[in-house]
């Protein structure tokens, strides 16, 4: 330890500043002789038995690890630490017991590449054996899915779900629900999961003709028969004609003011999508199409997109017509239990 004595005669001022000098220097003296400091640490790497190995403390050149996991992958793993500069090599306990001793690897470009390069080797060398089913399965797999779309299966999945709705949980929801047996029976659709009914319509249709089929949807509450509209009215720089359409569409009573008062509408689903228009070939509206046998990948895509959504088959029938008309005349093209049933319950709301 060195100590620096200042010798002299001093005015009280100047006294005071060099004492400070003085107590700072022995402070610096003693610092660097206690030891090593955070400057003089390097980083390194050492090995460990496995990757669960973590560090539990560093003492001079001894180096404890614990181990985090029981089951480990049985491979050599890697841990930094941190030790004084001169230090060269270090002795590695793990658990408490010596493991071994080890030469450091420093922190260097170098040394990351040759970890990197021990890491492409391994996936290279590492395989995993191919599944001797493979073929079989996705045979299976196929055929299950084909069964699953099939018109027959989805026809008795239908009828059983109207079966239990009836005969085994219509009576406890009437118990503790009242009115809800009326509800259930407005947000069922008689439409299969894969089927969808798309009526195709611009601002060019007679109004009256959009509200008849607005009140048959609204009575057979389908989730899948959707309106569908090409773009916006007058373009998508004002959304306000749009907005008017569409209410004058939904009100019960033509007459009623949506900007001065609340007025009933219908219940449908509406859709602005192009790609509907593009993928059944929509020259023209009103169209009606009815498509079977839909896959659907993402239901927040479009279905319009053939890469999100697979179609077995569809009908497209165009005309100013009734909707009762347009589903009685799909209906005897196709013989489809589905459009009978809307049929069945669009008569009976009418008659």
């Amino acid at each position: 330890m060195q100590v620096i004595i200042f010798y002299g005669c001093f005015l009280e001022k100047g006294l005071v500043v060099l004492f400070k000098i003085f107590i700072v220097f022995i402070t610096l003296a003693l610092f660097f002789d206690t030891g090593v400091t955070y400057a003089e640490l390097k980083k390194a790497y050492i090995e460990t038995p496995s990757p669960c190995y973590k560090v539990e403390k560093i003492e001079g050149k001894r180096v404890y690890l614990e181990s985090t996991s029981k089951d480990c992958v049985k491979t050599i793993g890697k841990v930094q630490i941190e030790v004084g500069e001169s230090v060269k090599n270090v002795y590695v306990f793990t658990d408490g017991k010596f493991w071994k001793e080890q030469t450091l690897t420093e922190f260097n470009l170098d040394s990351i590449n040759e970890y990197m390069e021990g890491v492409e080797k391994l996936k290279k060398e590492l395989k995993v054996p191919e599944n001797l089913h493979k073929k079989q399965g996705q045979e299976i797999a196929k055929k299950t899915y084909q069964y699953y779309q099939s018109k027959e299966f989805q026809e008795k999945l239908q009828a059983e779900t109207e079966r239990l709705k009836e005969g085994i949980f219509k009576k406890p929801v009437e118990e503790y629900y009242s009115g809800s047996s009326k509800e259930i029976g407005k947000t069922k659709g008689k439409l299969l999961p894969t089927e969808r009914i798309y009526i195709f319509i611009s601002s060019s249709v007679p109004m009256p003709t959009l509200r008849n089929y607005a009140l048959s949807l609204d009575r057979l509450g389908d989730p899948n028969i959707v309106m569908v509209m090409r773009g916006f009215v007058d373009g998508m720089k004002y959304i306000k004609p749009t907005i008017r359409f569409v209410s004058d569409i939904l009100k019960k009573d033509p007459s009623c003011d949506m900007t001065k008062q609340k007025c009933d509408t219908h219940r449908l689903d509406f859709q602005i999508d192009p790609l509907l228009f593009r993928r059944y070939q929509i020259a023209k509206v009103p169209a009606v199409v009815y498509a079977t046998g839909l896959n659907v990948m993402d239901v927040q895509m479009s279905e319009g997109l053939e890469s999100n959504t697979e179609v077995s088959n569809y009908y497209v029938l165009y005309g100013d017509a009734s909707f009762e008309y347009v589903l009685d005349t799909i209906h005897k093209e196709t013989k489809s239990k589905s459009i009978e049933r809307l049929l069945t319950t669009l008569r009976k709301d009418f008659y």
